[in-house]
């Protein structure tokens, strides 16, 4: 079962796990802002062992999420499972949301796919340039049921 926790500098295990993260290639540059921690940064945690960082990133009236696993922990549904509870978290953090987005390369198929199941839509035409890099990400969002209904009122 996966859990969110804080992130609390403080916590040797959470330094830890935010040392390896940016260590890695893959999440280094894959990821803009996990590495500025906040109070929207979380570890990712499941039975007790700290798999990875997740941070909700507020944008007008939308949220982004950046999140990292460590390699020996991909492709196993710990990111599915994390993208739910970042979810269902921010009904707390603001109910009102418009979509929740995540920038990925077009290359990463596996947060795409992930991304999908739990109902990430893209629109291929939808693309974000990283000015100082040059590289294109692909935009996944998930739309607020909330707000969707509320405003078809």
């Amino acid at each position: 079962m996966i859990n969110l926790k804080q992130f609390n500098s403080k916590n040797e295990e959470h330094l830890k796990i935010y040392l390896e993260l940016q260590k890695d290639v893959d999440v280094t540059n894959n990821i803009s802002s996990i590495f500025n921690i906040d109070y929207l940064s979380y570890v990712i945690n499941s039975d007790d062992i700290n798999i990875g960082m997740l941070k909700i990133v507020p944008e007008r009236d939308n949220f982004s999420i950046d999140m990292g696993i460590l390699k020996k922990y991909t492709n196993l549904g710990y990111g599915k499972e994390a993208l739910k509870k970042a979810i269902e978290l921010l009904k707390y953090i603001d109910e009102n949301y418009n979509k929740l987005i995540i920038r990925t390369t077009y290359n990463n198929e596996a947060v795409i796919n992930c991304s999908k199941k739990i109902g990430f839509t893209y629109d291929i035409e939808e693309i974000e340039r990283c000015n100082s890099e040059g590289i294109d990400y692909l935009v996944l969002s998930y739309k607020n049921e909330k707000n969707k209904i509320k405003t078809m009122i």
